[in-house]
């Protein structure tokens, strides 16, 4: 590009823009920096509001919800039968719970956890019932019975159908203790208080004995993803910034410049992250990751805007001429990345898939949204920082190699840009 070519007519989108105009958006920004200003500061404050209202989504059902027939059949026994989901298993180890000593903090365990508030039902071996004899079912097992009775009335266990090793298992090493939350214990949190409740009954009941205690089930799964995701959300989001800040420095060698290349794609990813606290998009194992993406791919596009910008200002135009050159030149390109960006998460929405589906929806969503963030705070950015004349970029080392490479590059694709084309349109439908 000459540098020295005067930006001064580039007051307007090209009319035969590949960009379908909207690097208007631009120029109308660069013509109203401070109208552009508000406008960005108001999208960030609807972004730090979005933020707080951002839900993880810790259903597992969502994971298979493709509304195929078995995921319907699934639904529909879930809505009409318990499943399990909203059960606290304690898992009870043992040498051997054919023995009294151990059998007796089983039963102690069982019931000090019926007395926990927040517990509907206690389901253990001690719940199993023999067919009724002209009365109250009788229990099958108790602690204290004979060694003879006691083998007796385990190896009824074993035949029991409420049981087949289930509860107890056949080699008496392990039993189960099935624990059912009221509907008031609803919320993470207070699963979670619970869980600590009846880990802590549970080993108070079994102290002095031989039996080991392990407290697991869906709802504990639940808090986990929803742990790991808030844990994972915090840093790629980390690492994305990392990155683009290293990359910036590395490409410009100047603070000033990658500040003006980072700047709008930071406030791409915020707006997008607070647009999904607003739009009710959840973060699952998917849409965690449309944050930093728009965060790179945004960045992508302003590194090469920020590029064209300082060219034009050490050829001598002013902060606001540079910023209008780098619209007219770059930014069609930008919007043309952009739809080409939405077109393919538009392809993956079209799954069966639930949480795939959603994020196609939302990752397009947000690309759109970063391009006019992108389009609006740029050339704020370039008016703010863009005081001084950047200096000259260094005719050595490894920013001159990435020079050289891309000036190789660009002369290899206009030297045979039809073999390019065929070969990559070969390369897809072979693999």
């Amino acid at each position: 590009m000459d540098a020295s070519n005067s930006p001064n007519d580039f007051t307007a989108p090209h009319p035969r823009s590949v960009g379908f105009g909207l690097e208007a958006i631009g120029l109308a920004a660069l013509r109203a920096p401070t109208a552009a200003t508000v406008l960005l500061a108001l999208a960030m404050l609807a972004a730090a509001i979005g933020i707080p209202q951002l839900r993880f989504d810790d259903n597992l059902q969502n994971v298979f919800n493709s509304g195929a027939p078995e995921d319907a059949a699934y639904r529909d026994l879930a809505r009409n039968f318990s499943v399990g989901e909203a059960e606290i298993l304690i898992v009870a180890s043992a040498p051997d719970f054919s023995r009294p000593e151990s059998l007796e903090a089983l039963r102690r365990i069982h019931f000090e956890i019926q007395l926990t508030e927040g517990v509907a039902a206690v389901t253990s071996v001690f719940s199993l019932r023999e067919a009724p004899q002209g009365g109250v079912p009788p229990q099958v097992l108790q602690p204290d019975l004979a060694p003879a009775e006691l083998a007796k009335a385990l190896a009824r266990i074993d035949r029991h159908p409420f049981n087949l090793g289930k509860l107890v298992s056949s080699d008496r090493r392990f039993a189960l203790v099935s624990v059912r939350m009221t509907r008031a214990v609803s919320t993470l949190d207070g699963q979670q208080g619970l869980a600590r409740e009846l880990r802590a009954t549970a080993e108070s009941a079994a102290q002095g004995s031989d039996v080991k205690l392990t407290v697991t089930g869906v709802p504990l799964l639940r808090i986990e993803i929803v742990r790991r995701l808030i844990k994972d959300s915090i840093g790629l989001n980390l690492l994305g910034a990392a990155i683009v800040i290293a990359v910036g420095l590395l490409l410009f060698q100047s603070l000033r410049l990658t500040a003006i290349a980072v700047a709008p794609s930071i406030l791409a990813a915020g707006a997008a992250l607070g647009g999904m606290g607003l739009a009710g998009v959840n973060i699952n194992a998917m849409t965690i990751v449309i944050p930093v993406l728009i965060l790179v791919l945004v960045f992508s596009d302003s590194m090469h805007l920020t590029y064209v910008w300082a060219q034009y200002r050490r050829g001598g135009a002013s902060a606001k001429e540079a910023a209008r050159a780098a619209l007219r030149e770059v930014g069609p390109a930008c919007v043309l990345s952009t739809a080409i960006t939405v077109l393919a998460f538009g392809t993956v929405a079209v799954s069966n898939t639930y949480i795939i589906i959603e994020f196609g929806l939302a990752g397009g969503a947000a690309n759109v949204l970063g391009l006019f963030v992108l389009l609006v705070a740029h050339p704020v950015v370039c008016l703010l920082l863009g005081g001084k004349v950047p200096p000259p970029l260094p005719e050595r080392g490894l920013h001159a190699s990435f020079v050289r490479i891309s000036a190789a590059s660009e002369r290899a694709v206009f030297a045979a840009p039809r073999l390019i084309v065929v070969s990559g349109i070969a390369v897809v439908l072979l693999t």
